[in-house]
């Protein structure tokens, strides 16, 4: 707010100092300044030195949380309890379908998949904030892994929407890999290792003053324009699906189209949800936003492959001529 250290009794406390405000949050920029010149008595004329300050900042009441990150390990640990259910869920369902009608390679495994890997991406994440909330350093180790573990179920997740799109399980059976694989692979790669690229960069610049949330700035923006392709390829293969299906199997992938948009269009809308909000809110509406809408996809997946009323059971060739639970 304009306020320079002198206010703050410098002169005498050169370690502690409180700033107060209580009309609104605030974003705070701090600048080292070589008031006394002293600098150029150590390092050389014409010489650019670089110094490297560390600064421990809490709130009144010692909360190592700024604002902006007040309520994320709360948010984290009830994503993690949410996710956990569905992904016991799915087991669950994925057994039973085993064993009634022996079906092996099924949607199910590889939305097991997904879950664990977004599961994994959630516990790190959420360790690490519970770390910081005692020392305000946290593990950067398990930061770096939370922000890479999402690739891995965008990665089996796409791969699930684009084979259910191509018309797998309601116009043919079995996945060709032997004749495919030019197709799957090179598509699988891409995409883990954008995501694998994307999550690693958002360290570069995390202490930017435009970084309001993880996937602010140019990486986020990558990251947008990807998911706006994956969901154009999707789309597109859906709609060339539709012209070889029945019209009883239409109704799967209208509900296939609704599920495929929650998912890959997630991270970009979430992105542009931002934007209307503060910048001190942007994290956590980034989180809550991008979170709730890839659990409510999943969810929505797992109701069509668990109940009997769904449109993927009518006209799964899984469950051709067989009684439905």
């Amino acid at each position: 707010d304009g306020r320079t250290s002198a206010e703050y009794d410098h002169v005498t406390n050169r370690q502690k100092a409180q700033v107060k405000t209580t009309a609104r949050p605030r974003i705070y920029y701090f600048e080292v300044l070589d008031c006394e010149n002293q600098m150029r008595d150590v390092f050389s004329k014409g010489t650019i030195p670089r110094i490297v300050t560390t600064m421990h900042i809490t709130t009144d009441d010692g909360n190592e949380f700024s604002y902006e990150d007040v309520g994320t390990l709360r948010l984290h640990l009830m994503l993690l309890v949410l996710l956990g259910a569905l992904f016991a869920m799915t087991v669950r369902t994925y057994i039973a379908l085993y064993r009634e009608e022996g079906i092996a390679f099924a949607p199910h495994p590889i939305m097991m998949c997904a879950l664990a890997a977004q599961m994994w991406a959630l516990f790190f994440q959420a360790m690490h904030l519970w770390s910081y909330s005692g020392n305000g350093e946290g593990f950067e180790l398990l930061d770096v892994l939370s922000k890479i573990f999402p690739g891995f179920a965008d990665t089996a997740m796409a791969f699930l929407l684009i084979m259910l799109a191509s018309g797998w399980k309601i116009l043919f059976m079995d996945i060709d890999f032997d004749n495919n694989v030019e197709c799957y692979l090179p598509l699988c790669a891409l995409i883990l290792m954008v995501e694998f690229v994307v999550g690693t960069l958002t360290f570069v610049d995390v202490d930017a003053s435009h970084k309001y949330h993880d996937f602010a700035g140019v990486q986020g923006w990558v990251l947008f324009n990807f998911k706006i392709c994956l969901f154009i390829g999707f789309s597109v293969q859906l709609y060339q699906t539709k012209k070889k299906c029945k019209r009883n199997q239409l109704d799967f992938l209208s509900s296939l189209f609704t599920f495929g948009s929650f998912y890959f269009l997630a991270v970009p809308l979430s992105v542009l949800l931002t934007f209307m909000f503060e910048p001190y809110e942007r994290q956590y509406v980034y989180t809550a936003a991008s979170q709730l809408s890839m659990f409510a996809a999943n969810a929505t997946l797992f109701y069509m492959l668990w109940s009997s009323k769904s449109s993927y059971k009518k006209t799964s060739m899984d469950h051709a001529g067989l009684p439905l639970q």
